[in-house]
């Protein structure tokens, strides 16, 4: 899927810049767990990641080992990292950014080892710099502690549809999708079916996912946008249009607007 990029506030000087009160908060590990999971949910808002990172400068500075403070911290500077392109891959980082990421990620799983969080934010790091065998390890351990957990049959998908394995990568998707509660968890779930279809060169299923992702959060420009790409690759010049205009009318969206302009030229020229 396709991405937009952040600005550079996102720079870890920035991260570290987001020291709040001194003042003792009643169970650091607990705000950490919600900050972690509003991550998760919306890690496209800067608002987001500013509140989440005040959330846990406050908590780290209360109880600095604790798991969720060292998980969601790992998450965090992921977020920060990301620049644009696919998220599962080092060069869509800042190296810095991942390699700080991996630290909080390790001190996690050192410190709490029977919480299965700590082992699928290893995994998502291991993924991001190809080593996925140890992701797949950890995934398993992660599952071990929790199996109703969506999180390790969905990184299970990510490595297969990575490795070029439909098979896998379905049979993952299928046990994700079941344990799916939270919108987000919905959406990334569509997401990869629509790189499922890609990888099996079904072009009427790759579209019915994209049409699905919108039907999930119609307000969302991006999968306007992503389904646009589809239908612009596939020459439909008039219903991209229509897509691109969509995106762009629900929020600021470069790519989209770059998508709408090279789209237009392509239908003049295609009528000459």
């Amino acid at each position: 899927m396709t991405y937009l990029m952040r600005p550079e506030v996102r720079s870890t000087t920035l991260l570290l810049l987001l020291i709040a009160s001194t003042t003792a908060l009643a169970d650091p590990n607990e705000v950490a767990r919600q900050a972690f999971f509003n991550i998760e949910a919306d890690p496209f808002s800067i608002q987001n990641l500013r509140n989440s990172g005040e959330q846990l400068s406050r908590a780290q500075e209360a109880a600095p080992n604790e798991a969720w403070v060292l998980i969601a911290l790992s998450r965090l500077y992921l977020e920060y990292g990301y620049r644009k392109g696919s998220r599962d891959k080092l060069s869509s980082y800042r190296a810095a950014a991942v390699e700080k990421a991996r630290e909080f990620a390790r001190q996690a799983c050192t410190v709490a080892p029977e919480q299965s969080m700590s082992h699928i934010q290893w995994a998502r790091i291991q993924i991001i710099t190809e080593n996925y065998r140890d992701a797949w390890e950890a995934l398993n351990k992660a599952h071990a502690l929790d199996p109703d957990d969506f999180y390790p049959w969905y990184y299970r998908a990510v490595i297969g549809l990575t490795m070029k394995d439909p098979v896998r990568a379905e049979a993952a998707l299928e046990e994700a999708e079941r344990r799916a509660d939270a919108p987000y968890q919905i959406k990334w779930v569509a997401g990869r079916r629509i790189k499922l279809a890609r990888l099996q060169d079904d072009f009427k299923a790759e579209e019915t996912h994209y049409k699905a992702a919108i039907d999930i959060d119609p307000m969302a420009p991006h999968p306007y946008g992503n389904y646009a790409n589809f239908l612009r690759k596939h020459k439909r010049y008039d219903e991209a249009i229509s897509y691109y205009e969509k995106a762009v009318s629900l929020g600021s969206y470069p790519l989209a607007e770059e998508g709408l302009r090279a789209t237009r030229l392509l239908k003049d020229a295609s009528q000459r």
